[in-house]
């Protein structure tokens, strides 16, 4: 009889971190091959990417096989966190083509993904990304937005008076 040991403590962890990585680059592939089949046994069935506003599943599979995402992209600063049946993702992706207009350039985003392991294997349920900000730059948490018009009050009275009969005013 010979026992497997089970990896555990930073052994698991750096562990399950590789395999979430792996799904990852599995997603980023997938947009470039724009593979159907394969996108949508990466995302759960209520996935939805957070923004304002949300986009659903389908538009987000939609964009995945329509848009330009080019042959060749980065995911840098991987970091992910587990917590029993959820794993949080972190990376910087980036892409070397405008998905718009599929001409060459640098598009990178903070991306943040929530997976939730289901019993047909690990599911993408949420993501957001947003641009990256320098290190330690307080952008990093906050969007510049225009403040507010001021609010203008006025008052006003009118008056009317009129008379009637046989005076004159």
């Amino acid at each position: 009889l010979t026992l497997l040991a089970t990896p555990s403590g930073a052994a698991a962890e750096q562990a399950d971190t590789a395999d979430m990585r792996r799904l990852e680059s599995s997603l980023v592939e997938a947009m470039h091959a724009k593979d159907r089949q394969r996108l949508e046994s990466l995302l759960a069935d209520d996935y939805v990417l957070r923004g304002t506003p949300d986009i659903d599943r389908d538009t987000w599979l939609q964009n995945a096989l329509t848009l330009c995402w080019g042959d060749r992209s980065d995911v840098d600063g991987f970091r992910a966190r587990f917590h029993a049946d959820v794993a949080v993702a972190s990376f910087e992706l980036t892409f070397y083509v405008d998905p718009g207009t599929c001409r060459p350039g640098v598009f990178r985003s903070l991306v943040t993904d929530v997976w939730v392991r289901e019993t047909a294997g690990w599911k993408l349920k949420v993501r957001h990304a947003g641009p990256p900000a320098s290190a330690g730059d307080i952008a990093a948490q906050y969007g510049v937005v225009p403040l507010p018009p001021p609010t203008w009050e006025a008052n006003s009275e009118l008056s009317a008076v009129a008379t009637g009969g046989n005076t004159s005013t």
